[in-house]
């Protein structure tokens, strides 16, 4: 079970990373309206596994230029 503090926490780190990804608010403000427990942790999960491909690629990109 999901406590209202879990949510909140889970909510905040979503909303983190749709800035990270250039992503509106709106994400975090619909996950936080509806989104399950289960919901919430597949999309904070598929949000990381951008962000650290976007990281790889960028460290790829710079080596490559150098």
């Amino acid at each position: 079970m999901m406590t209202p503090k879990m949510k909140e926490d889970i909510c905040a780190r979503i909303l983190d990373s749709s800035r990270q990804l250039l992503l509106s608010a709106r994400i975090s403000e619909v996950c936080r309206e509806k989104g399950t427990q289960k919901q919430l942790e597949f999309v904070e999960e598929l949000f990381c596994e951008e962000l650290n491909l976007r990281d790889e690629n960028g460290r790829i990109w710079y080596s490559m230029a150098r």
